[in-house]
């Protein structure tokens, strides 16, 4: 490869040597990074910085100064315009554009560094365990096998986002409490720099755009959110990469998930879907946080999560034990809504019927029989008709589909089986449920 010593218009700079095409200084991006190879006031100022997913520069440019060493200054319009006026002002080289933009790309990828992977490098844990209960010391939360287990899923995954990007966590812990005890600045605190509560959309490049650089992205008011809109965080939160073309993109590109997420909210009856609710954990905090314990010892969390992820980098982030998990369930079904129908058919389920009933027809009274012959028993089958029309006194042609969700949801919670079977001259053949032994 031919080159040219071209010599700088001014005594202060260097001379360089340009690539030669044709006998003549090639105006492509191999003089871009000839620049960056020779010129001591650009050597090594690229870098590529993953958790942004941006070029940056990481030291002072003749024409602008670095403001962010730890991550690294991004890269703009105007610098590649600054750069175009720097080599035709200094070297009298007119470089197109978009010639510039591939040269400095190509130099970024040639240092790739993430900043939290850098910052997390530099911890010593001292050997203190912290993060099993680091939400029951700071927040108040109750000590049991599922908070434990909560609070080190939650440290590990922060880790493992941050080492293994994309790695599947698709779960929600929720901080339920009162509003000022402290939940978003636990987060807040955490995350530093790295956290975020502007999280707004859950679809499209506004949502997308909203999670780079978030390794903590906190889902406020999560009782504010609608039963579709839980639906779409559910989407938006299982996902281990998102997929788009960016604004000024030229192509679609894939964007590996570093966020954990985690709702707060100040209800205790948030959880409106009747189906998947297992995506959320909520936790109730108790205490008033304490800024300042939380700050002196956030390396030490991190850095024992550090150690935990290391030892163990391919476990799963799920939550593990059967004493744990049934925990969860409890904790789930504590922060549902409450159809106000379950409070109507729950207990009409439970009052007890002739050991005749099902010999009636609907309406129809009970045939005479000795009193000491009757027999109450327990119901242990009921039509989904018979509840419209005896329980909750709604006829036949005002069925919904929507209305029978409600009921199979309600009934579904109470453990009761869907099943299509025999309810007598009552229903004939029908459809309903079990009561399950």
């Amino acid at each position: 490869m031919k080159t040219e010593l071209v010599k700088s218009l001014h005594k202060n700079l260097p001379d360089i040597a340009f690539v030669l095409n044709n006998n003549r200084i090639a105006k492509d991006y191999r003089n871009v990074l000839a620049f960056f190879q020779q010129d001591e006031s650009l050597i090594g100022c690229m870098a590529f910085n993953t958790l942004y997913n941006r070029a940056v520069f990481i030291r002072d440019l003749p024409w602008r100064k670095c403001q962010d060493q730890h991550n690294g200054t991004e890269w703009t319009d105007d610098d590649t315009e600054e750069f175009y006026r720097y080599a035709g002002d200094n070297y009298g080289l007119i470089l197109p554009i978009d010639s510039i933009d591939m040269g400095i790309k190509m130099l970024a990828r040639e240092h790739i560094f993430c900043p939290i992977q850098q910052y997390l490098e530099s911890l010593q844990w001292d050997g203190k365990p912290r993060i099993a209960t680091a939400f029951h010391d700071f927040l108040g939360v109750e000590r049991n096998t599922y908070t434990i287990g909560i609070s080190t899923l939650f440290f590990r995954a922060l880790v493992a986002r941050v080492y293994q990007p994309a790695i599947k966590f698709d779960h929600v812990i929720v901080l339920q409490g009162d509003q000022g005890i402290g939940k978003s600045s636990f987060l807040r605190i955490l995350g530093g720099e790295w956290y975020s509560d502007g999280i707004r959309k859950f679809e499209g490049k506004e949502a997308i755009e909203a999670i780079q650089g978030v390794l903590i992205g906190e889902i406020p008011e999560l009782q504010g959110f609608s039963k579709a809109e839980i639906e779409e965080i559910k989407a938006f939160i299982t996902r281990t990469e998102d997929r788009a073309r960016m604004a000024y993109g030229r192509r679609v590109q894939s964007f590996p998930r570093r966020t954990v997420f985690v709702g707060t909210t100040n209800a205790d009856d948030y959880l409106r879907d009747a189906t998947g609710n297992r995506r959320f954990f909520p936790i109730i905090c108790h205490k008033a946080l304490d800024f300042e314990a939380l700050a002196e010892v956030r390396e030490q969390l991190f850095a024992e999560a550090v150690v935990h992820y290391k030892a163990a980098p391919y476990v799963p982030l799920i939550l593990q034990g059967k004493e744990a998990l049934e925990q969860a369930k409890l904790a789930q079904q504590a922060a549902s809504y409450l159809d106000p129908w379950e409070s109507v058919i729950l207990p009409w389920l439970d009052e007890k019927i002739r050991d005749d009933y099902w010999e009636c027809n609907a309406g129809q009274a009970y045939p005479p029989r000795d009193g000491n012959s009757v027999q109450w028993v327990m119901r242990d089958k009921v039509a989904t008709l018979e509840i419209w029309r005896e329980c909750l006194n709604i006829s036949k042609e005002q069925m919904t589909d929507a209305k029978a969700k409600r009921i199979a949801n309600i009934m579904r919670r109470a453990g009761w089986e869907h099943t299509t079977s025999r309810f007598g001259k009552r229903y004939g053949l029908a459809k309903g449920y079990l009561r399950q032994k």
